[in-house]
């Protein structure tokens, strides 16, 4: 398991523990769920025995977000390295014109399967 997994989820171990979970009717009673929310960063909101929600502070929150964005800068990359691997040994680049026939006539070899994504709504 990668460093970045564990601690999300060790984090969501610690948002499962009893002392991280607050009530409905805790959360609207006092304020004290706050000092556990910003000890935690994250807190479990219970609605009797179900967990109704995750509640998140502004700071795990940003962590989270980070976090997302260089996931997706990692997923980038990784995807233009895989196309670019991919396309290292062609030698007919094409470009204009030639390009458009060449697009042109992949799309009518495969007319058939490209409707059937469409649905039933399209048509030759």
């Amino acid at each position: 398991m990668t460093a970045p997994i564990r601690e999300r989820a060790e984090a969501m171990l610690e948002a499962s523990r009893e002392d991280s979970r607050v009530s409905l009717t805790d959360l609207g009673r006092s304020n004290a769920w706050r000092s556990k929310l910003s000890s935690k960063g994250v807190l479990q909101l219970m609605d009797r025995s179900d967990t109704a929600a995750f509640v998140v502070s502004v700071d795990a929150m940003n962590d989270l977000l980070d976090s997302l964005d260089e996931y997706e800068a990692q997923l980038e990359t990784a995807s233009v390295r895989d196309m670019l691997e991919a396309r290292k040994n062609r030698t007919d680049i094409k470009s204009g014109n030639g390009l458009r026939d060449a697009a042109a006539a992949s799309f009518d070899a495969r007319i058939d399967g490209l409707l059937d994504i469409a649905g039933s709504k399209a048509t030759r």
